[in-house]
């Protein structure tokens, strides 16, 4: 385990990370289903999960854009579960509409935002909506932990790439240099390949359990199955 060293700053990713985003995703097609009258079948989240990863993987490559997602990702999943019938972007707008207004605070979140901020200087890093990402961290009271928020849309490009930490860099004050800064989150190939491009101490949040990689360039500094082991680190 490389040692994180002389750590001045920590960028955290937000959704399955802060936010537990496969509670809000369960709430927002409850939503979206009793909005719509649409008939789906009981088990539709885990085809939305397998979907819904597929396509922000493709985001993270630069193959396709967010707004391209909301345009396909419900018509790609009604597609298939054999409801062609159904309208996919009227489902869209009710679920991500519910979907923006959800936030369920990952368990010990609160904790370990007010143990961090109070050590380092401390930053969002979101593949997100800027202002919703505000505002759904305000609703569940995580807010007041951060130096500054840098979302995906204000800055004008995506995790992994460099130029999303590039842009994160610009606007920190004082400036830390990458073996100076940590990022935690939950994906591998946003968090972890992007962090470990740039230089970064990377921090792999599984708590959804998934399987080691083993390409040398996805593998973190650290793995932690909950937010409470951060503490042992930094």
């Amino acid at each position: 385990m490389r040692d994180a060293g002389n750590v001045k700053t920590v960028l955290i990713d937000i959704d399955d990370t802060l936010l537990d985003f496969s509670e809000s995703s369960k709430d927002a097609i409850r939503f979206a289903v009793e909005k719509t009258g649409f008939d789906l079948p009981p088990d539709i989240h885990p085809v939305f999960w397998k979907i819904n990863s597929v396509l922000w993987e493709k985001v993270e490559r630069g193959e396709i854009d967010k707004y391209g997602l909301y345009r396909i990702r419900w018509k790609t999943i009604f597609h298939a579960i054999g409801r062609d019938d159904l309208d996919g972007a009227v489902f869209e707008e009710a679920f991500y509409n519910r979907l923006s207004e959800t936030a369920y605070p990952v368990r010990g979140a609160k904790e370990i935002l007010a143990y961090l901020a109070s050590k380092y200087a401390l930053y969002t890093a979101s593949n997100a909506n800027h202002n919703r990402q505000r505002e759904r961290l305000a609703k569940a009271g995580l807010d007041g932990f951060f130096t500054d928020f840098f979302v995906s849309s204000s800055l004008g490009a995506n995790k992994p790439t460099a130029e999303f930490f590039d842009r994160c860099f610009e606007r920190m004050e004082p400036r830390p240099l990458p073996e100076e800064t940590v990022l935690i989150g939950d994906s591998i190939s946003a968090d972890i390949s992007g962090g470990n491009a740039y230089g970064l101490f990377t921090v792999w949040y599984n708590h959804n359990r998934k399987p080691d990689p083993t390409d040398p360039a996805l593998i973190p500094c650290v793995k932690v199955d909950s937010l409470e082991e951060i503490r042992a680190i930094l």
